[in-house]
């Protein structure tokens, strides 16, 4: 099946469970505003995506019923949709998620506020938009906001927020016989959980399942009602939750795992790009080949959970990495190429066992390290939390402008390989 028609029959089987749209109970909407940001003049089309943008997620709905209503009647450019949503909603993949994300974090305070909800805010290198933003936010938009669960509840019970830590590392392999392999290297992404002044209630650090991460947003959400109900007693409320889910958040929940499955949040962690490759399994298995192959980042050094233990925490909870319906047939459809034949056997059950593994490795260690920080009231505000995550769990810090990737051994090559150029991006 040509992957255009799929992702349009895997759109169209989506949209059949989303809300009454936008335009058909009457919010007022223009349609002539998509038919112009669609069209060939720039000037027109540009004010009339920032109209569709300003109306906040009240326009993916409406989109949503324009291009089901449209798609009736006469074929589409479906790029041009892509693309349509992708800068309305601030995602790369939106037509995918549905989701609404704000880039302006005091604009989703504002919301948060009006509407009484709180936020979840992304921390990623590169940006969401982007195909080339870290691997793990690549995964998120396949496999958590493009799930129909996890898509709707982050729709009906949070504000979205995303922001770019710092571009990310691409690296290209030119086989010189027109054949390439260009993907991402190193790089972490968080996502932060906020009350609607913008004070971090939780942290999930790197790649969850779907499942465990709408448990943990469900907790989240509850955590914002009970402060909400009792402010003055903010603070104490937000430690007793961390201290309870550490006490909680134990490898004995995995048959016969004895050792200790901890991260020392005082620990001075070795700043190589293969260490930080080992805080995260899924992203490694993507970009891994490439920092061994190029020797780049060291020996890799000591990962804050020994293999065994995180396969066997795995085995005993391998939904902790199932995807649904839609995930499954995106990752496919992407792994698709022109004239080649995807090598696609037992690609899904790699992925969800790889996610399996992330989950339990950010769950059982690095979540336990953040609910430590919160349950000893060393969380001061979300950028000296998001300080102390790329810093200290995920071995990035921003002091390192190199990310562990500059050789520390001759490699033959003037000035080591390194080129400084003006940014391209």
């Amino acid at each position: 099946m040509p992957r255009a028609i799929l992702a349009l029959a895997l759109y169209l089987g989506f949209a059949a469970l989303l809300p009454m749209s936008a335009h058909a109970c009457g919010c007022g909407l223009d349609p002539d505003l998509v038919t112009r940001a669609l069209g060939a003049d720039a000037e027109t089309a540009t004010a009339a995506r920032e109209a569709l943008r300003a109306e906040g997620p009240l326009a993916i709905t409406f989109l949503d019923h324009e291009h089901i209503g449209r798609a009736r009647l006469a074929a589409q450019d479906e790029a041009a949709w892509d693309a349509l949503y992708d800068q309305i909603g601030q995602q790369r993949g939106c037509r995918n998620s549905h989701l609404f994300w704000y880039t302006d974090l005091t604009e989703a305070e504002r919301v948060a506020a009006a509407e009484h909800k709180p936020i979840l805010s992304l921390r990623m290198l590169g940006k969401l938009t982007d195909e080339y933003s870290c691997a793990n936010s690549r995964f998120f938009r396949t496999v958590l906001y493009a799930n129909a669960e996890v898509s709707e509840y982050l729709r009906d019970h949070v504000v979205l927020h995303w922001r770019s830590e710092r571009p990310v590392p691409v690296v290209s392999v030119d086989f010189g016989d027109g054949r390439m392999i260009r993907t991402t290297v190193t790089g972490n992404s968080a996502h932060y959980i906020l009350d609607e002044t913008g004070r971090p209630l939780d942290a999930l650090p790197g790649l969850y399942g779907p499942q465990p991460f709408l448990q943990h947003l469900r907790e989240a959400v509850a955590l914002d009602l009970a402060i909400h109900a009792d402010q003055d007693h903010r603070d104490g409320i937000l430690r007793e939750h961390h201290a309870t889910a550490l006490r909680a958040n134990a490898p004995s929940r995995a048959p016969d795992v004895t050792e200790s499955v901890q991260v020392d949040s005082a620990r001075e962690f070795t700043v190589e790009a293969l260490v930080a490759e080992q805080v995260t399994v899924g992203k490694s298995l993507a970009e891994s080949p490439f920092l061994r192959a190029a020797r780049l980042g060291g020996d890799g050094g000591a990962a804050p959970m020994a293999p065994a233990v995180r396969a066997a925490l795995a085995d005993a909870h391998p939904e902790f990495g199932t995807i649904d319906a839609s995930s499954r047939a995106l990752v496919l459809a992407q792994m698709s190429l022109d004239g080649i034949p995807a090598t696609q056997d037992g690609v899904i059950e790699e992925l969800e066992r790889s996610i399996a593994e992330d989950t339990v490795l950010n769950e059982f260690s690095l979540h336990a390290a953040i609910h430590r920080r919160f349950a000893s009231g060393a969380v001061a505000d979300l950028e000296a939390l998001n300080r102390w995550m790329y810093d200290r769990l995920f071995r990035t810090p921003a002091s390192d402008p190199w990310l562990g990737l500059m050789p520390h051994c001759y490699i033959g090559l003037d000035h080591n390989g390194v080129v400084v150029a003006a940014a391209k991006r």
